[in-house]
Protein backbone atom coordinates (compact mmCIF):
# COMPACT_ATOMS: atom_id res chain seq x y z
CA UNK A 1 0.00 0.00 0.00
CA UNK A 2 1.51 3.83 -0.91
CA UNK A 3 1.01 4.83 2.69
CA UNK A 4 3.11 2.07 4.06
CA UNK A 5 5.73 2.55 1.29
CA UNK A 6 5.40 6.60 2.93
CA UNK A 7 6.38 5.51 6.58
CA UNK A 8 8.92 3.14 5.65
CA UNK A 9 10.68 6.17 3.67
CA UNK A 10 9.71 8.29 6.68
CA UNK A 11 11.65 6.03 8.88
CA UNK A 12 14.56 5.70 6.92
CA UNK A 13 15.06 9.33 6.86
CA UNK A 14 14.82 9.61 10.68
CA UNK A 15 17.70 6.70 10.78
CA UNK A 16 19.92 8.93 8.61
CA UNK A 17 19.12 11.91 10.84
CA UNK A 18 19.87 9.70 13.86
CA UNK A 19 22.88 8.40 12.39
CA UNK A 20 24.51 11.78 10.97
CA UNK A 21 23.67 13.43 15.01
CA UNK A 22 25.41 10.12 15.81
CA UNK A 23 28.50 11.40 13.89
CA UNK A 24 28.40 14.95 14.33
CA UNK A 25 28.60 14.24 18.58
CA UNK A 26 31.28 11.80 17.76
CA UNK A 27 33.35 14.44 15.88
CA UNK A 28 33.17 11.94 12.16
CA UNK A 29 31.63 15.39 10.31
CA UNK A 30 31.97 18.43 10.53
CA UNK A 31 29.46 20.69 11.62
CA UNK A 32 29.08 22.22 8.27
CA UNK A 33 28.36 19.08 6.59
CA UNK A 34 25.81 17.91 9.15
CA UNK A 35 24.13 21.08 8.87
CA UNK A 36 23.84 20.34 4.86
CA UNK A 37 22.94 16.63 5.07
CA UNK A 38 20.38 17.80 7.58
CA UNK A 39 18.44 20.22 5.74
CA UNK A 40 18.51 17.78 2.61
CA UNK A 41 17.00 15.20 4.63
CA UNK A 42 14.20 17.84 6.08
CA UNK A 43 13.52 19.00 2.61
CA UNK A 44 13.01 15.48 1.56
CA UNK A 45 10.70 14.97 4.79
CA UNK A 46 8.99 18.02 4.01
CA UNK A 47 7.91 17.00 0.76
CA UNK A 48 7.04 13.12 2.16
CA UNK A 49 5.13 15.05 4.75
CA UNK A 50 2.71 17.05 1.70
CA UNK A 51 2.56 14.05 -0.45
CA UNK A 52 1.48 11.82 3.09
CA UNK A 53 -1.38 14.41 3.41
CA UNK A 54 -2.38 14.50 0.19
CA UNK A 55 -3.14 10.45 -0.23
CA UNK A 56 -4.43 10.50 3.74
CA UNK A 57 -6.97 13.01 2.33
CA UNK A 58 -7.79 11.13 -1.07
CA UNK A 59 -8.16 7.89 0.99
CA UNK A 60 -10.84 9.55 3.26
CA UNK A 61 -12.62 11.04 0.32
CA UNK A 62 -12.83 7.77 -1.23
CA UNK A 63 -13.95 6.13 2.14
CA UNK A 64 -16.72 9.09 2.37
CA UNK A 65 -17.64 8.26 -1.82
CA UNK A 66 -17.72 4.62 -0.81
CA UNK A 67 -20.05 5.22 2.02
CA UNK A 68 -22.52 7.07 0.79
CA UNK A 69 -22.49 4.79 -2.72
CA UNK A 70 -23.03 2.13 -0.16
CA UNK A 71 -26.04 3.37 1.70
CA UNK A 72 -27.41 4.53 -1.87
CA UNK A 73 -27.58 0.96 -2.29
CA UNK A 74 -29.39 0.03 0.73
CA UNK A 75 -31.91 2.41 0.36
CA UNK A 76 -32.49 1.59 -3.39
CA UNK A 77 -32.68 -2.21 -2.32
CA UNK A 78 -35.44 -1.31 0.32
CA UNK A 79 -37.15 0.58 -2.61
CA UNK A 80 -37.54 -2.24 -5.13
CA UNK A 81 -37.89 -4.57 -2.55
CA UNK A 82 -40.98 -2.73 -2.24
CA UNK A 83 -44.25 -3.12 -4.87
CA UNK A 84 -44.97 0.80 -4.23
CA UNK A 85 -43.37 3.63 -1.97
CA UNK A 86 -44.96 4.38 1.34
CA UNK A 87 -45.78 8.12 2.26
CA UNK A 88 -42.58 8.23 4.40
CA UNK A 89 -40.05 6.68 1.76
CA UNK A 90 -41.58 9.35 -0.65
CA UNK A 91 -41.37 12.29 1.58
CA UNK A 92 -37.67 11.02 1.96
CA UNK A 93 -36.43 10.22 -1.07
CA UNK A 94 -38.32 12.01 -3.73
CA UNK A 95 -37.47 15.81 -4.60
CA UNK A 96 -40.86 15.93 -7.25
CA UNK A 97 -42.68 13.81 -9.37
CA UNK A 98 -43.07 14.77 -13.22
CA UNK A 99 -45.89 13.30 -14.79
CA UNK A 100 -46.31 14.31 -18.82
CA UNK A 101 -48.77 14.04 -21.54
CA UNK A 102 -48.02 10.52 -22.51
CA UNK A 103 -48.16 9.28 -19.52
CA UNK A 104 -44.34 8.94 -18.76
CA UNK A 105 -42.94 9.67 -15.38
CA UNK A 106 -39.80 11.39 -14.37
CA UNK A 107 -38.78 10.69 -10.66
CA UNK A 108 -36.24 13.90 -9.02
CA UNK A 109 -35.22 12.23 -6.28
CA UNK A 110 -33.61 14.03 -3.37
CA UNK A 111 -30.57 11.87 -2.88
CA UNK A 112 -27.98 12.55 -5.55
CA UNK A 113 -27.16 9.34 -7.28
CA UNK A 114 -29.85 7.52 -6.05
CA UNK A 115 -31.30 7.39 -9.39
CA UNK A 116 -28.36 4.77 -10.75
CA UNK A 117 -28.21 2.92 -7.20
CA UNK A 118 -32.00 2.26 -8.18
CA UNK A 119 -31.15 1.21 -11.69
CA UNK A 120 -28.21 -1.25 -10.83
CA UNK A 121 -30.32 -3.23 -7.69
CA UNK A 122 -32.76 -3.66 -10.79
CA UNK A 123 -30.21 -4.77 -12.73
CA UNK A 124 -28.79 -7.37 -10.11
CA UNK A 125 -32.26 -8.82 -9.45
Amino acid sequence: MLINRYDGRFCGYYIIVSAEYEQLMLGGIETDKYYAEKAEVDAELSRLNRAYARISDGIEKESVAMKKTAENRRMAQAVTDEAHLSKLLVDLLVEKIKVFQNNAIEIIWKVCGFENAVMETRADV
